[in-house]
């Protein structure tokens, strides 16, 4: 019954309550309508929709705007010598001579008369390499680009050529040669770390390792003159080495770079289910890995750049005063934990270098006085070339009548006696002594020329039923 002034209004005649008709058709409607009714609340849900994903992609858009200011890269020297390596790497490729020497295959190792005919075949590019001893070296930088390293894969060949001119120079008795011959390869190896970043040093590392091998086989066969003037070659190679911690930053650079220009659309490709990978669509995977990446990039970015500088400034100190990096907790950047030892490859590189010129030393001191000296300093040497980068003190040095021991303490800091350990030829072992040459078993399975005795070492531990060392 419809009282009062208002039509819209009933009365209950139970109750006396007045109710509206809105209200009452509510209650006596269906499901359906009263769902329909209700389009206002829907409506204010879907605003607020709106307004969060407007709010999220205002966040996206606002995210990802730091830009790391890096300094700029060395303009490329001209001519650079790394340009006429690579140039010799390139030809030796193209023309296969290189299998001349290795007729069964590297992993075999090289043939005496292949050698002897690379060799006679290669003088144009000998004289390549030396006439490139006198130009600068930088190595180009590889923050703007994704692409492998081209000029390293050009250059190893140049290794393996003037490895196979030492053996033979030393197959003929001309061991000042081979010496010579090894200070090239130390030369290169120190060209490849100018301007350059750590993979740059692992090949770096290479190029000494055999130069140094080649020093250390023709060593005790040297004159007196031929041992001071190798001596004050390598001497003045060393004074130009680049400081670790440049490598460091380099690499650290090249790793904020390409960080920056990365955009995250190749992190995810899919989602597991069980053990069921299931694709979902490009455009998808692409806007969801872009997104993701947009809100963890700024903080990507910040850790690794002070995580490389925290390095660098590690890498200013002597090895023995260095402290472990805390490494970036962002996972996006995880990764670069595998760069927190990379010091102890110029370290090993840096040891041997000056272990050679100890040797070198020694060797012109017992020629002229019938004996080794008593010391290190006894054959004037100076305290920074007779440092021991892992202890802090000089190089053990122990002379044994007519002979010596000479070897560095290596990166563990432990003295082990004077056995080198086996380790890459072109990395740093993590546990053992370091001599004036690497030793590496190969491990089996290829040919080694570290497979050898290092001179002025104790004889290197071999498992029981291993090959003969080489001589």
């Amino acid at each position: 019954m419809v009282t009062g002034d208002d039509p819209r209004e009933m009365s209950d005649p139970s109750t006396g309550r007045i109710e509206s008709i809105e209200s009452a058709e509510r209650e006596s409607a269906p499901a359906g309508r009263q769902g329909a009714r209700r389009s206002p609340c829907c409506g204010g849900c879907l605003a607020v929709v709106l307004l969060t994903a407007l709010a999220i992609a205002i966040w996206f858009s606002s995210s990802g705007e730091y830009n790391p200011k890096l300094p700029p890269h060395p303009p490329l020297p001209n001519p650079n010598a790394l340009d006429a390596y690579a140039q010799v790497g390139r030809t030796l490729k193209q023309s296969g001579a290189l299998r001349v020497a290795y007729p069964a295959g590297f992993r075999a190792g090289p043939s005496p008369a292949g050698e002897l005919a690379l060799v006679a075949t290669s003088g144009p590019l000998l004289t390549t390499i030396r006439s490139a001893a006198s130009m600068q070296c930088l190595m180009p930088s590889h923050r703007e680009t994704n692409s492998p390293y081209p000029w390293l894969e050009d250059i190893r060949p140049v290794a393996t050529l003037l490895g196979a001119e030492g053996d033979v120079q030393a197959a003929r008795g001309d061991f000042a040669g081979e010496a010579s011959t090894g200070l090239d390869m130390i030369q290169i190896g120190l060209n490849l770390e100018r301007g350059g970043e750590i993979v740059h040093e692992i090949l770096a590392a290479r190029f000494q390792a055999q130069g140094q091998l080649h020093v250390a086989k023709a060593l005790d066969h040297l004159s007196v003159s031929q041992c001071d003037s190798i001596a004050a070659r390598l001497r003045s190679l060393l004074h130009s080495r680049v400081p670790v911690s440049d490598i460091v930053r380099e690499t650290g650079y090249s790793v904020v770079a390409q960080i920056a220009h990365y955009d995250g659309s190749e992190v995810y490709n899919g989602f597991s289910v069980g053990r069921s990978e299931i694709p979902l669509p490009r455009g998808f995977v692409r806007s969801g890995a872009k997104a993701r990446w947009r809100v963890t990039r700024d903080r990507a970015l910040h850790q690794t750049e002070a995580y490389f500088e925290a390095l660098a400034r590690q890498a200013e100190l002597p090895s023995f005063r260095r402290k472990p990096v805390a490494p970036p907790t962002e996972p996006a950047v995880s990764s670069s934990v595998l760069y927190a030892n990379m010091a102890t490859y110029c370290d090993t590189a840096d040891a041997r270098d000056r272990l050679v010129l100890c040797a070198l030393a020694i060797c012109s001191y017992r020629l002229r006085h019938h004996r080794p000296p008593a010391q290190l300093s006894d054959a004037g040497l100076s305290v920074p070339e007779t440092a021991d980068p892992w202890s802090g003190r000089p190089f053990v040095y122990r002379a044994t009548g007519g002979d010596y021991i000479l070897y560095s303490v290596g990166p563990d800091g432990i003295d082990g006696g004077g056995a080198p350990a086996d380790s890459l030829a072109w990395g740093g072992p993590d546990k053992g002594d370091v001599g004036i040459a690497p030793f590496w078993s190969g491990e089996g399975r290829v040919f080694s020329p570290y497979y050898r005795p290092v001179p002025h070492m104790l004889p290197p531990k071999v498992p029981p039923g291993a090959l003969p060392l080489l001589p």
